[in-house]
Protein backbone atom coordinates (compact mmCIF):
# COMPACT_ATOMS: atom_id res chain seq x y z
CA UNK A 1 0.00 0.00 0.00
CA UNK A 2 1.57 3.52 -0.89
CA UNK A 3 2.40 6.22 1.73
CA UNK A 4 -1.35 7.95 0.58
CA UNK A 5 -3.30 4.83 0.66
CA UNK A 6 -2.04 4.35 4.72
CA UNK A 7 -2.75 8.06 5.21
CA UNK A 8 -6.09 7.80 3.60
CA UNK A 9 -6.81 4.04 5.56
CA UNK A 10 -5.66 6.43 8.49
CA UNK A 11 -8.33 9.43 8.08
CA UNK A 12 -10.73 6.81 7.70
CA UNK A 13 -10.56 5.57 11.10
CA UNK A 14 -10.13 8.36 12.98
CA UNK A 15 -13.26 9.86 10.80
CA UNK A 16 -15.22 6.48 11.35
CA UNK A 17 -14.26 6.53 15.24
CA UNK A 18 -13.48 9.81 16.48
CA UNK A 19 -10.76 11.32 18.77
CA UNK A 20 -10.75 13.27 22.20
CA UNK A 21 -9.16 16.20 21.61
CA UNK A 22 -8.46 16.16 25.24
CA UNK A 23 -5.28 13.69 24.83
CA UNK A 24 -4.94 13.34 20.95
CA UNK A 25 -1.58 14.11 19.37
CA UNK A 26 -1.38 16.69 16.83
CA UNK A 27 -0.27 13.98 14.37
CA UNK A 28 -4.02 12.30 15.05
CA UNK A 29 -5.91 15.32 15.13
CA UNK A 30 -4.55 16.50 11.61
CA UNK A 31 -6.18 13.45 10.62
CA UNK A 32 -10.07 14.75 11.43
CA UNK A 33 -11.50 15.32 7.89
CA UNK A 34 -11.28 19.35 8.04
CA UNK A 35 -8.34 19.93 10.38
CA UNK A 36 -5.05 21.74 9.24
CA UNK A 37 -1.74 20.62 10.77
CA UNK A 38 -1.75 24.64 12.09
CA UNK A 39 -5.31 24.07 13.71
CA UNK A 40 -4.33 20.60 15.22
CA UNK A 41 -1.31 22.70 16.76
CA UNK A 42 -3.08 24.90 18.35
CA UNK A 43 -5.86 22.39 19.64
CA UNK A 44 -2.50 20.78 21.41
CA UNK A 45 -1.11 24.36 22.57
CA UNK A 46 -4.40 25.44 23.93
CA UNK A 47 -5.42 22.09 25.52
CA UNK A 48 -1.34 22.69 27.28
CA UNK A 49 -2.02 26.13 28.31
CA UNK A 50 -5.31 25.57 29.82
CA UNK A 51 -5.64 22.17 30.68
CA UNK A 52 -8.05 19.05 29.55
Amino acid sequence: MSSRGQDARAEDCVNAVGVDVNTVSAALVTRVSGLSLTVAENIVIYRDQHGH
